[in-house]
């Protein structure tokens, strides 16, 4: 149960933070879009080295690096690269706001969407691939509980 409401918890915290970013950009939305994508990644990666230290007692081994949850990691490395970027352009945390004369997106910032857009693509491609496939399992122990990460 602390497991289930902990990865609930996280995936609405990551909506409200696209939501922000697509409604209410501003200098602390990327600084919480950082700092909860590298806490993602962190607790990915103790789950897989350690274990996870709530939830049963089969949780706290050491789980098998898939290429789902591996997609999944990378996903949101490049959101707080993103988020970091952005903070950095925009000079050391304080988002600017545009003039009206820059209201359109500038060509670079279109072939950098672009890429990430199919950076995305691409990687939930194989992330779910072994899901849909019925190559991968996400195990727990003993257990099979289905795939995903």
């Amino acid at each position: 149960m602390p497991a289930g409401v902990f990865f609930l918890g996280i995936q609405l915290v990551e909506l409200v933070l696209a939501l922000l970013a697509v409604y209410a950009w501003s200098s602390r939305a990327a600084a919480l879009v950082v700092a909860t994508g590298l806490l993602t990644v962190a607790v990915w990666l103790l789950s897989r080295t350690l274990g996870t230290p709530i939830g049963p007692d089969d949780f706290r081994v050491p789980e098998p690096v898939g290429v789902p949850d591996t997609a999944c990691g990378l996903l949101e490395l490049m959101s707080v690269a993103a988020a970091a970027a952005a903070l950095r352009l925009t000079g050391h945390g304080r988002v600017r706001p545009r003039r009206r004369s820059e209201a359109g997106p500038s060509r670079r910032g279109l072939a950098v969407a672009t890429t990430a857009v199919w950076a995305a693509v691409v990687l939930t491609a194989w992330g779910a691939a072994p899901a849909v496939l019925g190559a991968e399992g996400h195990a727990h122990g003993g257990s099979t509980a289905g795939s995903g990460p």
